[in-house]
């Protein structure tokens, strides 16, 4: 009840904005016009399920445990996918905005309310900041889009000097890619995977070149539910497929290092649409405060288009259907 207390909080602080009165509109310091320039070498990530990207910023971090995609630093300080429109133009979801920053000037007169209108490439745009509501919190909303859609943006972020500022500038490298894969659940990846008609769903971005599948997206504590990390290996790397059995094996090999004791040990090649792979498949028991715990160690070698991957898994419960499920998985995977 306290999450839905708070969701609807956070609904009515930006679900409107002002009236087209210009009262409010000064001192962001955003220019008539935006435009698109990507800067190279920059980290754009895809926000999973959805067709929106931006620069991943320094610092922060992508959490899809949440019940909407989230970039943040910390608790506190944090970027979402609000709200995907179709159907509802942006001049009506401004409007809508707007009367909730009216509701909270006459509510709390002593409220910073910030509204720009602008071009944000081809698209009609506007941003707002509402601060000095809420103790030591502020909100910015940025929306955009034109008289089919509307996109937007929600931030939450602490009363820091230069915040405000950063956040902005995080918010207008968004950008729109209607034609993106949004059944593609890894947006640092450099593969797509299909996950359909499973409930696996991309968790976090853990290393640089290793990612995490769970349950729904949500954590999970170990010993609950199945889950897998698939890593790639230095690009342009191709290994034989003996490589890959030695790969798998010595990775096999390390996890007799984990506390555990293994009871049982199978390893074979398989083939698979992509080619041959080797997988490993090990028994494991263990001892956790005084009580027993059997869990499958899972490892699959295997190439896509010529680049060789590592598919990783504990497996609790239903181990011979989990492991077909993951096969499948990486037959469908191709590179971006």
């Amino acid at each position: 009840m306290k999450k839905i207390i708070t969701s609807l909080l956070l609904a009515s602080l930006l679900m409107s904005c002002g009236n087209k009165k210009k009262t409010y509109n000064d001192n962001l310091g955003i220019p008539d016009r935006v435009e698109f320039k990507e800067k190279e070498n920059e980290n754009y990530i895809q926000f999973p399920y959805t067709p929106i990207f931006m620069a991943m910023p320094e610092g922060y971090e992508l959490n899809a445990s949440t019940d909407k995609p989230r970039v943040r630093k910390n608790k506190q300080i944090f970027i979402d996918v609000t709200e995907q429109l179709n159907n509802r133009g942006v001049d009506e979801v401004k409007e809508a905005y707007e009367r909730t920053v009216d509701e909270i000037k006459e509510k709390k007169p002593n409220a910073i309310c910030l509204i720009k209108d602008f071009k944000f490439g081809n698209y009609d745009a506007r941003y707002i900041f509402v601060g000095n509501y809420l103790p030591n919190n502020n909100k910015a909303t940025f929306i955009f889009g034109d008289e089919k859609f509307a996109i937007v943006m929600g931030a939450s972020f602490v009363n820091e000097i230069g915040l405000q500022k950063e956040i902005m500038d995080i918010l207008l490298t968004t950008r729109l890619k209607p034609d993106a894969n949004t059944n593609d659940p890894s947006p640092f990846a450099k593969y797509t995977i299909d996950l359909s008609g499973t409930k696996l769903k991309f968790n976090s971005f853990k290393t640089k070149d290793a990612h995490i599948y769970t349950d729904n997206g949500y954590d999970v504590e170990v010993g609950s539910k199945n889950n897998f990390v698939i890593m790639q290996f230095a690009d342009g790397t191709k290994t034989t497929t003996a490589e890959k059995k030695e790969t798998a094996t010595l990775i096999g090999d390390k996890t007799k290092d984990d506390g555990s004791t293994i009871t049982a040990r199978q390893e074979k090649f398989v083939s698979l649409k992509n080619g041959e792979a080797y997988e490993v498949v090990l028994d494991k028991t263990y001892v956790v405060e005084n009580k027993t715990m059997n869990v499958k160690s899972y490892l699959l070698c295997f190439d896509v288009e010529g680049q060789t991957f590592l598919l990783t898994s504990f497996i609790f419960k239903d181990s011979d259907s989990t492991i077909a499920t993951y096969r499948h998985i990486v037959e469908t995977m191709k590179l971006k």
